[in-house]
């Protein structure tokens, strides 16, 4: 098998990889804004006033849905996936520092657990994403 033929293989299979990860990303936000919505009063209990914890839900969900919609409905070429991984960039940092606040008010919550797994798999979804954007560039040679 020639180097362009394997480079080509891991394109294709880091494109479905890149797929289905920024899916499960969104289906994971909705799950846990579904999960706020039901545990909408252990939430206002548990947390200080003085928090927010209903914008950075918000936020993040709009951005694991454009990241997921700029690669795959937008015609930006090469751009889409700088966006995207800006996308997800944020929208880490959000999830990380949303943890962190939850960590301080709540300690054991399937709430706070669900956090976790969002980091977990919004790791997977840039590491997918820059896998694909590393084959793309090798395999149609266009340059940023």
């Amino acid at each position: 098998m020639s180097s362009s033929n394997i480079w080509i293989s891991v394109n294709y299979i880091s494109n479905w990889f890149t797929a289905v990860t920024t899916a499960f990303n969104v289906l994971w936000m909705l799950e846990m804004c579904i999960n706020a919505v039901v545990q909408k009063k252990d939430l206002q209990d548990y947390i200080d006033a003085s928090k927010d914890w209903k914008t950075p839900l918000v936020i993040m969900t709009v951005l694991a849905v454009l990241s997921t919609g700029i690669i795959y409905v937008t015609p930006l070429g090469i751009f889409a996936f700088v966006i995207s991984l800006f996308a997800l960039g944020f929208q880490i940092f959000f999830m990380l520092d949303y943890s962190r606040m939850l960590y301080h008010q709540i300690e054991d919550s399937w709430f706070l657990s669900s956090t976790y797994a969002g980091i977990g798999i919004i790791g997977l979804a840039i590491g997918s994403l820059l896998c694909l954007l590393i084959t793309t560039l090798a395999t149609t040679g266009l340059g940023l």
